[in-house]
C-alpha cells in the first residue's frame, strides 16, 4: 500500500510553463508504433503494461475544493470496476491549483491525464507540448458516452479543447453554468410595502424602490438606508448593472451583433445612453446606493446581510436557495425572517429583457504528450475518463460509494456526503476527488434538486440569446497581442461611465468617452474581434461537421 499523503502542499511561487523537446504528432499519435507500448514510458516512468497483461498505472491531476488524501478510497473503487488499471489520483489545493501543476510539468513530470481550467490554458499547454492531440474521431470511439452527451449540449463545447486546428481532450460540460442568473428580491420588504408581485418591468421596479427607499423596512430604526440595488463598482466594472442595460437591449461586456453581421463590444452600443439616462435618474432619486463605486463582492454580501438592498444583481440563481446558497445565508444571518425569491430580468421600454450567462465554453480533460508514442495508453485513458463520467450506477459508485451507506439524498433530492461532518474520513473516501471534473449532463442530474426549476426558471428567459444576440465563443480566436489593449484601455472608459451615473459628468460624455476609446486601440480590438467572428465561425462549422 503505498503512502497517503494530504492534498499536494504548495511547492513553490508561480513557476511559467517552459517548452518541451516532445511534442505530439500532427496525426496525434496515431503513426506511433503500438507493438512497444508496453515498453513506452509514461509520465510517472511506468510502462502501460498494455502487452504483459499487468495492470496499465495512469496518473490524473486535478484540482480538488477540500481535503482528499492522494491515496484514497475513489482509487480502490475506480480499480474494482476497472480491474485493467492502476489509478493514481493527483489532488491539488484549488487555491493554487494552477502554480502547482505549472511546477510539475515545467519539471517534466507530466501526469497521464490533466484537468484544464480553460481554452486558453489549454491552447498554452498544447503549444508548449505539454498535451497530446486527440481527434474527435478517436473520442468518438473511445469516450463514446462524453461524445454523444456534445451532441445534446451543444457542439461548440468542443472549443473548450481547441487550439491551432486540432483537438487536445475531452470538453467538460457543466449545464448549471450555461444559465447561472437570476436576481433576487427580498420578498419580505416588498410586502412591507404592499407589494405582492414580483416587478417585471423598469417602471414596476422604480415604483417598488420608491416605496422602499421611503421606509424603514430593514426596521433598524433608520430611514433612508436601504436602497433599490448597487453594484460591484469595484471588481466587476465591466459588467456594471448589465441587467438594467439588458432591458435596453445590450449587455455592456459581450460582443453583440449587429443587423449587418459585424459585431460591437456592448458598452459602445448606442443602447448604452438609453440605460445610463436611467442610472443616472435613479442614482439622483436615491435608488441605488451610493457605495456602488466602491463596493466589492465582500462588501456586497455584508451589504445583503445587513439588509440595506432590497434587489440583488449579478445573482447565480442557486444563491438564493436554501439552506446553503451564498446569499441566502447572508440574508438571513442579518434577519432570520429574510426572505429571498428570484424574478425574471426586468423588461423595458421595447420589451427587451435577459440575464448574462457565462457560456458553455469552460474546462476539460487533456493527456499527458507522452501518450502520443503510446497509442493504446492513450485509448484507455480516455476510456477510464468516459467511464467515470458516463451516466451509470458505476460511475456514481466511484464518485460517491453506496447510497445509504456513503451518502443520500436530502428533502429536496439533493446529494448529501455522509462523511462531511468528518474531515478525515471525507479525505479517505475521496468523495470529494472528482468534483472538478462532472460526469454527463445526464449524470450531473442525478443529484439535483427537485426544486432547481423553480430557483433557475428566469435565466435563459429574455430577448438576448447567446450565439444570436451575442457572441461567447470568439475571444477563442483573437490575438491576444491585439486584444491585450483591452486592459489598459477599458479602466479609463468606465470611470467616466460611473461619472456619468453619479452625475459627475453629463450624459452628453458619452460620445466622447466612446470616441476615446476606439481611438486608444479599441478600433483595432473591434477590427480583430470581427476577423476573428468570420474566420471562428468556418472553423466552428468545420467542428460541427465532425460530429456524427
Amino acid at each position: 500500500m503505498k503512502a497517503t499523503k494530504r492534498i499536494l502542499a504548495a511547492l513553490m511561487a508561480a513557476a511559467m510553463v517552459v517548452p518541451f523537446a516532445s511534442g505530439c504528432g500532427d496525426d496525434g499519435g496515431n503513426s506511433a508504433s503500438t507493438g512497444g507500448s508496453s515498453t513506452a514510458s509514461t509520465g510517472s516512468g511506468e510502462s502501460s503494461g498494455t502487452d504483459s497483461g499487468e495492470k496499465t498505472k495512469i496518473s490524473w491531476a486535478m484540482w480538488v475544493d477540500s481535503a482528499v488524501e492522494d491515496a484514497n478510497d475513489a482509487e480502490t473503487r475506480l480499480m474494482e470496476k476497472m480491474p485493467n488499471v492502476e489509478i493514481d489520483f493527483m489532488p491539488f489545493e484549488r487555491a493554487t491549483w494552477q502554480d502547482q501543476i505549472n511546477t510539475r510539468v515545467a519539471g517534466g513530470d507530466i501526469p497521464d491525464i490533466i484537468y484544464r481550467d480553460s481554452q486558453g490554458v489549454v491552447a498554452q499547454y498544447a503549444e508548449q507540448g505539454v498535451i497530446c492531440e486527440v481527434p474527435i474521431e478517436k473520442a468518438r470511439e473511445f469516450a463514446p458516452n462524453i461524445y454523444e452527451a456534445t451532441k445534446d449540449y451543444g457542439e461548440e463545447v468542443w472549443l473548450a479543447t481547441y487550439a491551432d486546428g486540432k483537438n487536445w481532450g475531452l470538453p467538460i460540460m457543466q449545464p448549471s453554468v450555461i444559465a447561472p442568473f437570476s436576481n433576487h428580491w427580498r420578498m419580505d420588504y416588498l410586502e412591507k410595502v404592499g407589494v405582492t408581485e414580483i416587478p417585471t418591468t423598469l417602471e414596476e421596479a422604480e415604483e417598488v424602490f420608491l416605496k422602499i427607499i421611503a421606509e424603514d423596512v430593514n426596521e433598524n430604526g433608520v430611514a433612508g438606508d436601504t436602497y433599490g440595488l448597487t453594484f460591484r463598482g469595484k471588481d466587476s466594472t465591466s459588467r456594471l448593472f448589465e441587467e438594467i442595460f439588458s432591458a435596453f437591449g445590450v449587455l455592456p461586456a459581450k460582443w453583440m451583433v449587429n443587423d449587418d453581421g459585424t459585431l460591437t463590444y456592448g458598452w459602445m452600443r448606442d443602447e448604452i445612453k438609453d440605460g445610463l439616462a436611467l442610472l443616472n435618474k435613479w442614482y439622483s432619486m436615491g435608488i441605488i446606493d451610493p457605495e456602488f463605486v466602491t463596493t466589492d463582492g465582500a462588501i456586497f454580501n455584508q451589504k445583503v446581510a445587513s439588509g440595506s438592498i432590497v434587489y440583488l444583481t449579478s445573482a447565480t440563481w442557486n444563491r438564493a436557495q436554501p439552506p446553503q446558497g451564498e446569499f441566502y445565508l447572508n440574508a438571513t444571518s442579518g434577519d432570520p425572517n429574510a426572505e429571498l425569491v428570484v424574478g425574471p430580468a426586468l423588461k423595458g421600454p421595447n420589451g427587451d429583457y435577459g440575464y448574462n450567462t457565462w457560456g458553455s465554453i469552460t474546462s476539460s480533460t487533456t493527456f499527458g504528450s507522452h501518450l502520443a508514442n503510446d497509442e493504446e495508453k492513450l485509448n484507455l485513458c480516455l476510456q477510464v475518463v468516459d467511464f467515470v463520467s458516463a451516466n451509470t450506477d458505476d460511475a456514481e459508485y466511484i464518485r460517491y460509494g453506496v447510497e445509504g451507506t456513503d451518502w443520500e439524498r436530502n428533502d429536496v433530492g439533493a446529494y448529501v456526503d455522509l462523511y462531511a461532518d468528518d474531515v478525515n474520513k471525507q479525505a479517505q473516501f475521496g468523495s470529494r476527488m472528482l468534483g472538478a471534473t462532472p460526469g454527463v449532463p445526464e449524470l450531473q442530474a442525478r443529484y439535483a434538486r427537485t426544486d432547481d426549476a423553480e430557483y433557475s426558471q428566469y435565466a435563459l428567459e429574455g430577448t438576448l440569446v447567446p450565439g444570436e444576440s451575442y457572441i461567447d465563443w470568439v475571444s477563442t480566436f483573437t490575438d491576444t497581442e491585439i486584444t491585450a489593449i483591452s486592459a489598459d484601455i477599458e479602466p479609463d472608459f468606465l470611470s467616466g461611465i460611473i461619472d456619468i451615473i453619479t452625475g459627475t459628468r453629463p450624459l452628453e460624455d458619452y460620445d466622447v468617452l466612446r470616441q476615446q476609446w476606439y481611438d486608444a486601440g479599441g478600433q483595432a480590438v473591434t477590427d480583430e474581434y470581427n476577423r476573428a467572428y468570420q474566420e471562428g465561425g468556418a472553423i466552428m462549422d468545420g467542428i460541427i461537421a465532425q460530429i456524427e
